[in-house]
């Protein structure tokens, strides 16, 4: 829990200190955005301000002291925030103090707060995270004498090494207050950071607002200039959250951009067939939309540049507005520190982007993307479309399902199903009645792999694996290393590596990797890197299969790891299943090497890149009911178990899984549903609380995925019999509801003995 000091210092006691005419304001507005914005809450936010009518609240030096020492007791665990607004100096012995409300000009060193005194009490209270605000350095006014007489205070003493300290001012210089803003000038760049206006979310967006907003205010209302002062230690610190949960969600959702820019409508496309449903399989690096034709087949509609695919990127032009797709990766040469890439990876994290001072989260950056397809849609097929089938990679936790859906709802997309992409990868395959498919589908950021059969009409997955380590993206990350480190080494370049640098690498590095696709060797082309003196050079850098080999062994290894645990699910007694490559990742000559360690011939079915995008428009046509002999049975590609102490045997009826009322005895795992379960499914499991009826319980219910546990709910239960059933619901889109009820313990072995001779019954008679 987050706890705050904020004190603002206006009118001094002794009158040779000028008195501030905004300070205490200040005090006040910093303390309602901290409230508002930075989930501290009100019993843990202590106000002082000589217009307080407390006395206890008067910033005086004892009264600071007081609230140093008491906020030790209240930081265990949390942001500590201190917040001074008044006059600092530093005397001529060089300490550093922040002046109080009783100190007394000629005796500054005996009744100033020393700041060393200050970061003692602060470290003390052993918060994990400590941010220092100080609006320390005021102007002199009229009406007063100069409190800086001994020297004015040396800011940079005032950041302490491992404190988040943010300072109004450059050491040796002075910070201002303006009429107009009814504050100083730091203080309210600081409020409007933390607030609606700036709406920085860390550390890092909060420094740079500052850093642009104070000189811009200073300049504004006639002031000289004012650069503020900051110190952020250790580095990792940068990515910290100020802001709570709730309000950074609602930031996100809202950051102001304007429109989309575009040079040129997508033209009509006569063939495909007017449908309030399309298709939507959004990519790392491309993305694509698709509807049915008149034929009830599936056509890929096209973007602006009339390409079928669009790239995942969104750069943000000076202003609100922004391109998507072709344009966004040319106006990436020219600015690629306003270039967003690779959104769908962060998807589900809290990894976002800063462009020019503004908070891009994942999920906009998502729906930008997804916002553009629509339109690319709405343009081809000449009327309105907000329905589709999404695609999402098997391996997504639910916290990234759960991302991406947000990134649909905002881009006001109406997204009526979600399936894995290999699923919908196998639907257009060539596949014949009873055979099976194995969908192996590399794309730009995952690698999934499914094992499909076939049968009159039905398709069911028998299983659906993969990794969010191995894409098309590792590949060319794996070329991008071994280029700097051959410029770096045998071409002996040393110049800085700038963004403009990086993206030609990269760009340099998936061409290489597609041309190896096709021969022996290829030829990474660097041109007017400059150098120096010598103006500019171009390098040229070779590569070749073996060395590409050995620079992906890992991925190649984790892709026939993957291929080989799909396997796993084939019937024993059934013919090897064809193989049917979806992704541009397929065409790696890698992964066609492993493929032909299995033995597996491929199977035919189109493009592999519009692979997932034609299934997904199968699949909406069953939907609308415009395609009606297909039937996809999709599975569950996560585990779902309860937490508990001890796990009932399997044979005895009599015996029950037992929860403890402390979950951190609860270490063992009671799977209520199995991975490559087919969904939507429902089952329950009875257990019973070690503690009995009456007395609360922590139920925690946990996602398998990938080997590992995550937490997926955590519920207070209290039962009147002692024994609760919980039960796991999960529809076709893979969205979970946990209900939890009171159960007799002699209905449930009741039960247990029926369902157990209903099979002994059905084993006979087979």
């Amino acid at each position: 829990m987050n706890t705050a000091i904020v004190v603002g210092c206006s009118s001094y006691e002794d009158p040779d200190i000028a008195p501030l005419r905004f300070a205490a304001r200040d005090a006040q507005a910093v303390a309602r955005v901290l409230r508002d914005s930075c989930d501290v809450p009100a019993e843990r936010l202590v106000l002082m301000h000589d217009e307080a009518a407390d006395p206890w609240l008067r910033p005086t030096k004892s009264n600071i002291l007081r609230q140093l020492v008491r906020a030790r007791d209240l930081t265990a665990d949390g942001i500590l925030y201190f917040f001074f607004s008044g006059h600092g100096i530093q005397s001529r012995s060089g300490t550093q103090f922040l002046l109080p409300l009783d100190c007394v000009s000629d005796e500054i060193e005996d009744t100033a707060l020393p700041f060393d005194r200050v970061v003692q009490h602060l470290g003390r209270a052993d918060a994990p995270h400590t941010v220092l605000m100080l609006d320390a350095c005021r102007n002199v006014v009229e009406g007063g004498k100069s409190a800086g007489g001994a020297g004015q205070v040396d800011i940079a003493a005032l950041c302490p090494s491992g404190v988040v300290s943010l300072c109004s001012c450059q050491p040796g210089r002075v910070s201002y207050e303006a009429e107009a803003l009814q504050s100083g000038i730091f203080s309210a760049a600081l409020c409007e950071a933390l607030s609606d206006i700036g709406r920085c979310r860390t550390v890092h967006e909060l420094d740079t607002y500052l850093a642009r907003r104070v000189p811009e205010l200073a300049v504004a209302h006639g002031k000289p200039r004012q650069t503020p002062f900051s110190r952020v230690e250790p580095l990792g610190v940068q990515h910290l959250e100020l802001v709570s949960p709730s309000r950074g969600g609602a930031w996100a959702a809202a950051t102001p951009l304007g429109v989309e820019v575009r040079t040129r409508r997508v033209p009509p496309v006569p063939r495909a067939r007017p449908s309030s449903m399309v298709a939507v399989d959004f990519g790392t690096s491309y993305s694509l939309v698709a509807a049915l034709d008149t034929d009830g087949k599936p056509l890929v509609l096209p973007g602006p540049d009339n390409r079928l695919v669009v790239p995942s990127v969104v750069h943000l032009l000076p202003g609100s507005d922004y391109v998507v797709g072709a344009a966004a990766v040319e106006a990436e040469r020219f600015r690629p520190e306003a270039t967003i890439r690779h959104a769908k990876r962060r998807l589900g994290t809290d990894r976002g982007y800063t462009v020019d001072g503004r908070s891009i989260s994942p999920e906009l950056a998502a729906s930008l993307i997804l916002r553009s397809l629509r339109r690319n849609a709405e343009e081809a097929l000449g009327i309105p479309v907000t329905r589709c089938v999404a695609s999402y990679p098997a391996n997504f936790s639910r916290a990234q399902l759960a991302a991406l859906r947000e990134a649909f709802r905002l881009a006001e997309w109406d997204a009526v199903r979600f399936v894995g992409e290999p699923n919908l990868a196998g639907m257009v395959t060539d596949a014949a009645e009873e055979d099976q498919i194995l969908v192996v589908d590399l794309g730009g950021g995952t690698f999934d792999v499914a094992l499909v059969d076939y049968l009159h009409g039905i398709a069911e997955l028998r299983s659906s694996v993969g990794s969010q380590f191995i894409g098309g993206l590792d590949f060319d990350e794996a070329l991008f290393d071994y280029a700097v480190d051959q410029l770096r080494g045998r071409h002996g370049y040393h110049g800085e590596l700038t963004p403009e640098i990086e993206a030609l690498i990269r760009r340099e590095a998936e061409r290489a990797k597609r041309e190896l696709g096709r021969q022996e060797s290829a030829t990474m082309l660097l041109t007017d890197l400059p150098d120096g003196q010598q103006g500019y050079r171009d390098v040229s850098i070779g590569i070749d299969r073996p060395t590409f080999r050995l620079l992906t062994q890992h991925m190649t290894a984790g892709i026939r790891t993957k291929i080989r645990e799909a396997l796993r699910y084939a019937a024993p007694d059934s013919p090897k299943p064809s193989v049917f490559l979806a992704g541009q990742g397929g065409r790696i000559f890698t992964v066609q090497e492993v493929l032909a360690e299995f033995d597996l011939v491929q199977a035919g079915g189109g493009s592999p890149e519009t692979a997932v995008v034609r299934g997904g428009a199968v699949q909406a046509g069953v939907l609308t009911g415009e395609v009606g002999d297909v039937l996809l049975l999709n599975v569950l590609h996560y585990g779902v178990a309860l937490g508990c102490a001890y796990v009932a045997h399997p044979d005895n009826d009599e015996d029950f899984t037992v929860v403890d009322a402390e979950p951190v005895h609860n270490r063992q795992q009671l799977t209520v549903i199995e991975a490559q379960t087919t969904i939507p499914t429902k089952r329950s499991e009875a257990v019973r609380l070690s503690n009995g009826a009456g007395r609360t319980h922590t139920l925690e219910v946990y996602e398998l995925l990938s080997g590992e546990r995550q937490l997926m709910e955590r519920r207070e239960v209290t039962s009147a019999t002692g024994h609760v059933e919980v039960v796991v619901d999960i529809d076709a889109n893979s969205i979970v509801r946990i209900e939890v009820a009171d159960v007799l313990r002699a209905d449930v072995i009741a039960r247990r003995k029926q369902i157990r001779r209903e099979a002994e019954n059905q084993r006979k008679r087979t």
